[in-house]
């Protein structure tokens, strides 16, 4: 079988050749299984591992023609990402902390500035190697889910408190970025011809311990915007 026979075999709940698997891996895991297994070189792990799903996603931020380098010390680096928001990195760092939101205010919140989601630029990256990862994998396209993704533009804490103090204006700013993001991904299944694979959502919304939410305020705010971009996805 190949890998996208392998797969969608499983999700047809047929009995594929052998369990589909799904794996991704860090850089410096990769540097170090080449450094310890030096007979694999010039072998992908995920060759070697017999992975068979690739995720692609182009650049879903609301507003990436904005991007700007801010300023850039020894210390680190200041930018303003597709999100609105202005974050910092250090050398060698992999995460940033965000120090300024696109939204600010929630009075500006019909001021929110969203670019095209057909715009070219968010999927060239993907475009002309696309043929190819589709004849090695079973590919599938990806959107980040509503809570994430509005917190990029709101800032964590304030949208966790909008989500207490004022549940419809948090409803209403979830529901914006969802439909930005369902635009998106249903342009990503359109460009890449994905439609007899899927749409994966990714949100990143609980601790270790708990979600960072109840699931009273998860009904009232997310759901309808999970519900909304899962139809939209099951419908093309």
């Amino acid at each position: 079988m190949t890998s996208q026979e392998r797969v969608m075999t499983a999700l047809d709940f047929r009995t594929p050749d052998r369990v589909p698997r799904f794996d991704e891996f860090w850089s410096e895991w990769v540097d170090r299984w080449r450094h310890e297994r030096p007979q694999y070189a010039g072998v992908s792990p995920k060759d070697h591992y017999g992975v068979d799903v690739q995720i692609v996603v182009g650049d879903e931020s609301i507003a990436p023609s904005r991007a700007e380098r801010l300023q850039e010390t020894p210390d680190g680096v200041l930018r303003r990402d597709g999100w609105g928001r202005v974050v910092r990195t250090i050398p060698g760092g992999y995460f940033y902390e965000q120090v300024q939101n696109a939204l600010e205010d929630k009075k500006d919140l019909d001021g929110l500035h969203f670019d095209p989601p057909d715009m070219p630029a968010r999927y060239e990256s993907y475009d002309t190697g696309m043929p190819a990862l589709k004849e090695r994998y079973c590919v599938f396209a990806k959107t980040g889910g509503p809570f994430i993704r509005t917190y990029f533009v709101r800032g964590e804490v304030n949208y966790l408190m909008d989500m207490v103090e004022d549940p419809s204006f948090a409803a209403e700013l979830t529901m914006r970025i969802a439909d930005h993001l369902i635009a998106v991904g249903l342009e990503e299944l359109r460009r890449w011809d994905l439609y007899d694979t899927g749409v994966w959502i990714y949100d990143d919304m609980a601790s270790a311990q708990s979600p960072m939410f109840s699931p009273k305020t998860a009904d009232a705010i997310l759901v309808p915007a999970w519900a909304k971009m899962v139809a939209a996805f099951k419908a093309a």
